[in-house]
């Protein structure tokens, strides 16, 4: 029985294993197929021709953003159902293959082009160009529309759709199909990159993205939108999704694979995994769960055993490898390692496997160094925390580890290392030993000195003198310099060395045994130069064309330089027994090593005025809203500087664009054109952004690039600058917008001017023909008519001079409020019966709402009077047919008027003017005998916001208006109470 129970067991295990084993998924290396397992041929020949080898891989290609049929991972490898469903019937068939995900567009180009052999796609019209499909459906397309949850429904029908703005992707099926069903295009906001238009949807609360559902699902899912907005299905056919190629032997192999692994469930098991994840484990038991946990752990332990033992075994045999050929490195190459941590402040020694042999402080690692070369070292490690600077390489003294007495040169080589923030984590030295390299270069130098002596003394001139000073030697070129022919008369004259014009002033006698200096002369003195003062000597030394380079080698020069060397040679007793004089023109040198000089100080101060520019140019940026830019063309990305002129990370021309305000995609896709056509001359563009400052306003940037070009003059790149106008921009338009209002003031001002002179003038001449006629012999009748006419006008003058008076001392601030107790009911009672009087109608009802007896309030009663005699008057002077109702409300110190009517309301021409000085013909009205100014409304407001109040009219032409008047007032009594209080707290009372 055991052994019956332990036998299933094992069978159960056995079965397990392998269907975990079945269903685990290709890694990444999966992507291109390189002999897991191969089929004793070579080749696979088919009836088109094509052949498929490890050489010439099928080339499989598909759309890296249609989420999760195939996509890019973060590691850059393909990923997807479409990635792993033609891997795994790739293995199947055993045909070598080659998977590239790019851009949709490229795919179908490839596909015609047959540079691509397989894809997958939905078998539909405008995909037939590219390639046959296959009979056999892998799954369907269906389409969604992302909506709010809180707007979600079961689902969205085409008919619905019409009337609303949609955006779909460019050549995307839902494009198709609303195109051919009766959608504009206007109503379409076509787009390549979906993910952004979804996520740009979703920040801004809009909805209307229409894409393949489970794409959308997998960037709801992927960006955490699944609380606010929802996948909802479109009653739109579905999409079968088959294999496309031009190979159709290869679409027949691959049909009928499809069909089996149907039958087997492979397929069914992939869309689970990838299209329905959240029911991917929802059809295994517990028990095959169990099952599948026992056996993974007992697999794992015994693998966990042997991986461990053969890790311990090859790590230690590594390291110990490692740690040798280390050692054997920093041996051979007399190498030293520290390391500095900045957030101890602390310097260590490495060991050749790499540990931290002993921390030390600074003042304690200084004593590894003389005086000062530590100080070097410490330097350039604060340099380094403080700022980011390339590798640095000195040369100093350090003792030597083995002789701590002994003193050795090392080439010490420092660099910072620092983490993904740019913050400095680490400062590493490493040493060389270079005593004995630079003792060879000493010797080197030595044996360059003295080859540069011997040559010299071949070409210069060598005296000997004895122990008498006499001359008794002279080199060849000497004589042929000095011009002396016969050398044996010449050394039987007894020539002296103190006869050398070089070493006149030199006390010979007493100078030192070894003499050597640079003689200095001019023009003068080398032309009365000569070395002895001997009728055999040459008498023009200057013209010697082998000593003297005066003219063919100085240009004229007027300056000479002589090397000089004296020595003597003593016997023991110290006895002067020869002197040896040599003599070398060395102007030459002399002259170049000036020249070198002046190019050396030249190139310095170069590059001093270098920094000063860059330290100019940095200030400037880091004071200024100015970056620098660069374009490249060729791989279509921009690059910003910071304003420390630091290189940042390239934008690509989709990144840009998904910053740039939709009314200005235009004018940048035109400025890139121009920019990728290499367009030889200056660009500058003015874009808006949806970036914004602090003030809650849009950012406009102003970009002016000039290309660069190269050696064979093509434009390689672009480089200018970016400003940030913003300011610029706002402050332009709030000046138009003000010297629009200034204007349309001036506009108001100067027609008010007009009309009141107009106004002014009419009953002026109006009284003047009067006048002229009552001259004349008229009736009683006609004179008692022509002085009611001059009474008229009178009037009318008298109310508009008023008027005008009035409102320019109420701008003028000379109006002042006078509060005083009043009884509000009484003035409201009269000052409405008598504005109604003034243009009372029969077919007017009238209706004063009073709702107290008696309300007592502190406040002016000239100005209460005139407003509520002004919006009485407004209305009933509109009211010839219909109601008219007056009432106020007092509540909480608010007194609130309000006036109602049914009348013909206010023209609009006035209407839209209400509140401005408007004299003129059509506003100016004489009805029962009452004179208009045409300022009482105006006149009306400017008391309101005197008094701290607000008014509101509204007008319905032909149905009336509606005047509302809030005041601010208070009770008499109250304020009678606090003004007591005020003065018994001052002492008044």
């Amino acid at each position: 029985m055991k052994r019956t129970v332990y036998t299933i067991f094992l069978l159960l295990l056995c079965h397990t294993l392998m269907a975990v084993a079945a269903s685990q998924p290709p890694g990444a290396a999966d992507s291109v197929a390189k002999g897991t397992r191969r089929p004793s041929a070579t080749t696979v020949e088919h009836r088109q021709g094509r052949t498929y080898t490890a050489a010439q891989p099928l080339i499989y290609e598909d759309s890296w953003e249609k989420w999760p049929y195939a996509y890019l991972s973060d590691d850059g490898a393909p990923k997807g159902f479409n990635v792993e469903l033609v891997t795994r019937m790739m293995r199947r068939l055993r045909v070598p293959f080659l998977i590239k995900l790019r851009r949709q567009e490229r795919v179908h180009e490839d596909l015609m082009r047959d540079s691509a052999d397989l894809s997958l796609g939905v078998a539909t019209t405008y995909n037939a160009p590219f390639g046959h499909f296959g009979h056999v459906t892998i799954c369907h397309f269906t389409n969604s529309m992302l909506v709010p949850r809180a707007d979600s429904t079961g689902s969205i029908t085409t008919e619905a759709l019409r009337g609303r703005k949609i955006i779909v992707r460019r050549g995307s099926r839902p494009l198709a199909y609303l195109s051919t069903h009766g959608f504009p295009d206007s109503v379409f906001t076509v787009v390549d990159n979906m993910e952004t238009e979804i996520l740009r949807e979703a920040s801004a609360g809009r909805s209307g993205a229409i894409w393949n559902t489970m794409m959308m699902k997998w960037v709801i899912h992927k960006y955490h939108l699944g609380d606010r907005y929802v996948a909802v299905p479109i009653d739109m056919p579905d999409g079968e999704y088959r294999f496309m190629s031009g190979d159709t032997v290869l679409l027949a192999r691959l049909d009928s694979l499809c069909r089996v692994m149907k039958q087997e469930g492979e397929i069914d098991r992939l869309l689970e995994k990838w299209l329905y994840p959240e029911r991917a484990d929802t059809n295994d038991s517990f028990v095959t769960v169990m099952l599948i946990l026992i056996a993974a752990t007992i697999v794992a332990i015994l693998v966990f055993g042997v991986l461990r033992r053969h890790y311990n075994h090859y790590s230690r045999n590594t390291l110990t490898d490692v740690r040798s050929q280390m050692q054997l490195v920093l041996h051979s190459n007399k190498m030293r390692v520290w390391v500095y941590f900045p957030k101890t402040r602390r310097y260590a020694w490495m060991s050749s496997d790499g540990e931290v042999d002993e921390y030390h402080s600074s003042f304690e690692f200084s004593r590894f160094y003389p005086d000062g070369d530590f100080n070097v070292i410490h330097t350039h490690v604060m340099e380094c925390l403080s700022q980011d600077q390339p590798p640095v390489t000195e040369n100093i003294r350090c003792y030597s580890f083995t002789e701590p007495d002994k003193v050795i040169d090392v080439e010490v080589r420092i660099q910072e290392l620092r983490d993904e923030y740019g913050k400095p984590y680490l400062v590493c030295g490493v040493q060389y030993d270079i005593t004995d390299s630079k003792a060879a270069i000493g010797n080197m130098r030595l044996l360059r000195d003295r080859y540069r002596t011997a040559f010299q003394m071949a070409h210069g001139t060598v005296m000997r003198f004895s122990g008498d000073k006499l001359l008794v030697g002279l080199n060849e070129i000497g004589m042929e310099r000095f011009g002396i022919s016969d050398p044996g008369r010449f050394f039987a004259e007894g020539y002296n060395i103190s006869e050398v014009d070089l070493l006149e002033g030199i006390d010979i006698d007493n100078c030192p045994d070894d003499l050597r200096f640079t003689h200095f002369v001019r023009d003068k003195d080398i032309r009365s130069l000569r070395y002895a003062r001997s009728k055999y000597f040459n008498a023009k030394p200057y013209a010697f064309h082998g000593y003297y380079y005066y003219d063919v080698c100085r240009d004229s020069s007027t300056e000479g330089y002589y090397y000089v060397h004296l020595n003597k040679s003593v016997d023991m007793a110290g006895k002067v027994i020869s002197y040896m004089l040599y003599i070398y023109d060395k102007t030459e040198e002399v002259l170049m090593a000036q020249q070198l000089a002046a190019k050396r100080r030249q190139t310095e101060f170069m590059e001093e005025q270098k920094a000063v520019l860059r330290r100019r140019r940095d200030y400037t940026l880091q004071s200024t809203g100015i970056w620098m830019v660069c374009y490249n063309p060729g791989t279509k990305d921009l690059t910003i500087y910071d304003r420390n002129a630091n290189r940042q990370p390239p934008y690509s021309q989709v990144s840009l664009l998904e910053y740039v305000d939709g009314g200005d995609i235009k004018k940048v896709f035109k400025v890139f054109r121009k920019l990728d056509s290499r367009h030889r001359g200056s660009v500058t563009l003015s874009v808006k952004t949806y970036l914004v400052n602090a003030k809650g306003e849009n950012r406009h940037f102003h970009f002016d690039v000039r290309p660069d070009y190269g050696e064979n003059g093509e434009v390689l790149s672009y480089f200018g600058t970016c400003r940030d106008v913003t300011a610029t921009i706002y402050a332009r338009k709030q000046l138009e917008e003000e010297t629009k209002l200034v204007m349309e003031a001036e506009m108001v001002k100067g027609n008010f001017l007009k009309n009141t002179s107009y106004s002014l003038r009419q009953p002026l001449i109006s009284i003047q023909q009067t006048i002229r006629m009552l001259g004349q012999n008229v009736s009683e009748q006609v004179e008692s008519e022509l002085v009611g006419n001059i009474t008229s006008n009178i009037r009318r003058l008298t109310t508009l001079s008023d008027d005008t008076l009035l409102l320019s001392r109420i701008e003028a601030g000379l109006v002042t409020v006078k509060r005083k107790p009043v009884d509000f009911c009484k003035l409201f009672r009269e000052t409405t019966e008598q504005a109604i009087d003034e243009f009372r109608s029969a077919a007017v009802t009238y209706t004063v709402q009073d709702v107290y007896d008696s309300l007592m309030l502190q406040l002016d009663p000239y100005i209460l009077t005139r407003i509520l005699h002004e919006v009485v008057s407004l209305s009933a002077r509109y009211t010839r047919v219909g109601t008219l109702a007056v009432r106020y409300v007092y509540r909480k110190d608010t007194l609130t008027l309000v006036v109602e009517d049914t009348g013909q309301g206010i023209p609009p021409s006035i209407f839209r003017r209400i509140f401005e000085p408007h004299i003129g013909e059509d506003y100016t009205m004489q009805e029962q005998g009452k004179h208009l100014s045409g300022l009482e409304i105006p006149i009306c407001k400017a008391l309101v916001n005197l008094v701290g109040g607000d008014i509101d009219i509204d007008s319905d032409p032909g149905r009336g208006t509606t005047t509302y008047v809030q005041l601010n007032v208070a009770k008499a009594e109250e304020q009678g109470t606090a003004h007591e209080e005020e003065m018994k707290k001052n002492n008044i009372v």
